[in-house]
Parts: structure tokens; C-alpha cells; sequence
């Protein structure tokens, strides 16, 4: 569902600068209705793609990414870390298998800059698996998305 979860975030923390990035422009004009009907001066919308965002001027811009079910954490690790700033956090909210998930996408985690405790909070369909940006996210990454989809790191 388009604007979850930073539609909450943003009413419950209206001091925060929030970006809400989406690709499909239906959703994008909805977000951006809801943003000014709800009067969420701090809440902004991006129409772009993560992989293409992440490579301009979204890159290392952000102290937190939320994602809601995006993609395997492989994949979202890759979307989500080169927006971060140094120390930012990915808090990747996932289902049951955030566990597995997260033990599969170490390789991924430490090629893209980001660091990831062992365990996962939560349980069940309520996880999340956070993911620190501790290093440099090299220039190549994130790659297009049919690279990154097809051949995951």
C-alpha cells in the first residue's frame, strides 16, 4: 500500500523530514494528495526509481530508510543502503523469514557498505532487520534493476 509506512511516521513525528519514494506514478500523485490533505509540510514525494535515486541525488542523503516488503533483503540491501548517510540505518520490516533472509544477504550487506547485527527484532510477520551504513557504498552499486533482480549479490 503506497505511503506505509511513512504516511504514520510523518503524522506521528511531524518535526521529521520525511521523503516518500515510489515509481508508479498513480501512486505518486495519491501520496502527494494525501501529504497536502493531511498537511505534512515536513513530508516530501519522490517519483523515481530506488536503484536510479540512489545513484543521483539521493545518494548518501538520508540518516534512515524504512522499506515495507520491497523485495528479498539481498535485493533491498542494494536499493537501500547507498541512500544512507555514514552511521544511517535500513530498517528493512520483513515476515518469518527475516532470519534467513538476513543470514543470506551478509554478503550483499558488507559489499554495499552496511553492517548488520546477528538476530533480527521481533518475530513472525512483525520482524525487522536493521542494517548500519558503516563504510563507503562503492560507485557501482545499486546496479539496474534487472541486474540486481537477476543476479543478486
Amino acid at each position: 500500500m503506497a505511503g506505509l509506512p511513512g504516511i504514520p511516521v510523518a503524522l506521528a513525528r511531524p518535526n521529521l523530514n520525511i521523503t516518500l519514494l515510489e515509481a508508479t506514478s498513480k501512486k505518486t500523485e495519491f501520496l502527494r494528495a494525501a501529504v497536502v490533505h493531511l498537511e505534512l509540510a515536513s513530508c516530501h514525494v519522490k517519483h523515481a526509481r530506488a536503484e536510479e535515486y540512489g545513484q543521483g541525488e539521493g545518494r548518501g542523503r538520508y540518516d534512515i530508510v524504512i522499506s515495507r516488503a520491497v523485495a528479498e533483503l539481498r535485493l533491498l540491501v542494494e536499493l537501500g543502503v547507498p541512500l544512507l548517510r555514514q552511521g544511517g540505518q535500513l530498517l528493512a520490516m520483513k515476515g518469518p523469514l527475516a532470519e534467513q533472509e538476513l543470514q543470506g544477504a551478509r554478503g550483499a550487506i558488507s559489499a554495499v557498505g552496511g553492517w548488520a547485527e546477528d538476530g533480527v527484532e521481533g518475530e513472525g510477520v512483525n520482524s525487522l532487520v536493521k542494517i548500519i551504513k558503516e563504510g563507503e557504498t562503492p560507485p557501482n552499486f545499486p546496479r539496474p534493476w534487472g541486474q540486481i533482480k537477476h543476479r543478486p549479490l
